[in-house]
């Protein structure tokens, strides 16, 4: 054993002293620094009443008078926790703000940036800190900002920090519950299938709430409210911005009124016509179908776009209309005969031909006409849908079941159905046979399927029993195309000789064609006013040809043959 002198002894004891005496200092003052910092982000933490009011939206009835009800409740003494999801700019933030407005209590806005930070421990001791604060300043309504930002889903690869956060804010909010506390917790989120399953229960977030884009009698209150000029005609604005979330509307009226002083109804239809919805078609179907699955009532479907037109409104196809109305409408509305005759109506319908035929709104006036349910399974929806098509299939069947009377009405059909040769969704295809035999014997489920590709079909679909009745829809002869441009002229004044000459010249033009070819001559007409200042609405012939110059058929003559050919086969 080797013994230390005492000397050596004394000298290792100074020089331990000796670090000790710079070491310490510094824990000491990296210990007030973390202090100092926790106690700045505290000093952070304040409440107020927020300004905006329920009034100040100008949609979400529905929404506004659930989170009403909510605060009724928790005035009496009781904690409730609301999730609000939906789509980026529909008011959410806007909505936690204004129902606090409403009760008149202390407004807390927790960020998750707020609250995470790069020390260990600090995050836990701010979100500890911070739900202190907010109990003690009770009744409170506590917002929480995205808050699937740190309550993901505990199955994902997640940082331990967010576990621990994820515990803390679930002890938390069952402790608020459990203690009778007045506190109403509302979340807003884009992404409620990330948040951890463990808050989505009664007794900590008791309820989520689908915020969606407005609807047309949603829009027409959005735009009044942020024009508010009586002489513009508002139900126009709501009609032509479909699909436009309230941040969107809101960011073209001011855009308009910072570029044009007075601005008119023609103003801002110049604008929606060059503006691009912030919200995609794929990003609302993955919305519409999350607000289903966390719905806790019956399913009920909102289309896009009520089904309000009629057989009159289509101006053409005659002898289409016929064959619905025959094997159709007949049997439906004349039941009592019919089963006495053995007769049932046609349940699957296949409408085909070029694109702009009229095939979807066919589909939309069958249903008007028959005060159905309108239930639209899209080619874009299927395909966004990915390995889920087939839930996503059986979804749609089961919405049509909880909303009978319905018309099913699946868009590019041939993108689902398509030959399973070729077809690498053979799981879709299955399911949809599956639920199109389940509704053979449900006689107020009426299946249409809407194709430009009929011959790329499964002939599994096209089998008696499945799709009954394939319609051809081709191009307006020359007595449709007088029908259709006396429907698209009405409001222009154009006399029988020049609809007659223009119907001669315009053979294999859609309707759509022929829309887009009134549309422009339209446009021609408001830019010579803008010159005269006088509106002309006679039209002439010149006014056509000049547009038709530029204006083809969408249709080749070759297209139509093959449809010829497939209309011959079946």
């Amino acid at each position: 054993m080797e013994f230390v002198s005492v000397s050596e002894a004394l000298q290792l004891a100074i020089e331990i002293l000796q670090i000790l005496f710079f070491i310490v200092p510094f824990l000491f003052f990296l210990m007030m620094m973390r202090a100092n910092r926790i106690a700045n982000r505290h000093k952070k933490v304040v409440s107020y009443i927020p300004s905006t009011r329920l009034e100040d939206l100008y949609d979400l009835k529905d929404v506004k008078k659930r989170l009403e009800e909510i605060a009724e409740e928790v005035k009496k003494g009781k904690t409730y926790g609301v999730i609000l999801f939906g789509p980026p700019g529909t008011g959410k933030t806007s909505l936690s703000k204004a129902i606090a407005n409403k009760l008149g209590w202390n407004f807390f806005q927790l960020n998750a940036s707020d609250i995470l930070s790069k020390w260990y421990g600090e995050s836990e001791i701010l979100l500890t800190s911070f739900l202190d604060k907010v109990e003690s300043n009770q009744p409170a309504v506590l917002f929480i900002d995205e808050i699937d930002s740190f309550t993901m889903s505990r199955e994902d690869d997640v940082h331990e920090v967010t576990h621990r956060l994820i515990n803390i804010l679930l002890n938390r909010i069952q402790e608020f519950h459990d203690k009778g506390d007045k506190i109403l917790i509302i979340g807003t989120t884009n992404l409620p299938q990330e948040i951890d399953e463990a808050f989505l229960r009664p007794g900590r977030f008791d309820e989520i709430i689908y915020v969606p884009l407005p609807d047309e009698e949603g829009r027409e209150e959005i735009w009044k409210g942020y024009i508010k000029d009586p002489n513009i005609d508002y139900k126009l604005l709501a009609k032509r911005s479909e699909r436009f979330s309230p941040a969107d509307i809101k960011l073209i009226v001011d855009e308009v009124k910072s570029k044009i002083q007075s601005p008119t109804t023609e103003d801002y239809l110049k604008f929606i016509e060059n503006f691009k919805p912030s919200v995609k078609i794929s990003t609302l179907i993955k919305f519409e179908n999350l607000a289903k699955k966390y719905s806790r009532e019956k399913m009920i479907d909102k289309p896009f776009g009520v089904p309000d037109i009629t057989w009159d409104d289509l101006g053409d196809l005659e002898k289409v209309k016929e064959i619905i109305r025959e094997s159709v409408e007949l049997p439906i509305k004349n039941r009592e005969f019919a089963e006495k005759l053995g007769i049932k109506p046609v349940k699957g319908i296949l409408l085909y031909g070029p694109p702009g035929t009229g095939k979807t709104s066919i589909a939309k006036a069958m249903a008007n006409e028959l005060k159905a349910s309108f239930i639209i399974l899209s080619g874009e929806e299927f395909a966004s849908a990915q390995i889920r098509a087939p839930e996503v299939i059986a979804e749609k069947f089961n919405i049509a079941r909880d909303n009978s009377p319905a018309v099913i009405f699946i868009d590019e059909i041939d993108m689902i159905a398509k030959n399973r040769m070729f077809n690498e969704w053979r799981n879709a295809l299955t399911e949809l046979l599956t639920q199109i035999d389940g509704i053979r014997e449900t006689d107020d489920i009426i299946l249409v399927g809407a194709t430009n590709r009929p011959w790329d079909l499964d002939p599994a679909i096209l089998r008696p029993g499945r799709i009954d009745k394939l319609i051809y829809v081709p191009p307006p002869d020359y007595e449709g195309r007088i029908k259709v441009l006396k429907v698209l002229t009405k409001g222009l004044e154009v006399d029988e000789k020049t609809i007659e000459e223009v119907a001669r010249i315009t053979e294999n033009y859609t309707p759509a064609d022929l829309k887009l070819v009134v549309d422009e001559i339209r446009r021609n007409l408001l830019k010579e006013a803008s010159i005269t200042n006088v509106l002309r609405i006679k039209v002439n012939i010149d006014d056509f040809k000049k547009v038709l110059d530029k204006v083809k058929p969408s249709v080749t003559k070759e297209e139509l043959k093959m449809y010829e050919s497939f209309k011959a086969r079946f």
